[in-house]
């Protein structure tokens, strides 16, 4: 184990602490993405193959073109 001004003093395979805070909201985000993403793919489970690449296409021309808007406008 290398010791570098004390910053380092746990042994690497060790976790600090478990149960805490951070790892309950860790958790509760994780439950509430998948549940958003089951609703998600319960709306769009009958898209075909074409729709989804337009839905794609539209994704991409709106998000380009709101960037550009945003470039230009920050340049003006």
């Amino acid at each position: 184990m290398i010791m570098v001004m004390g910053l380092f003093s746990r042994p690497l395979g060790k976790k600090t602490g478990t149960g805490g805070f951070s790892e309950k909201v860790s958790k509760s985000l994780e439950t509430l993405f998948r549940r958003i993403a089951r609703w998600l793919n319960g709306k769009t489970d009958s898209y075909s193959p074409a729709q989804w690449f337009m839905l794609l296409i539209s994704f991409f021309l709106l998000t380009g073109s709101y960037c550009i808007y945003l470039i230009v406008s920050s340049i003006w």
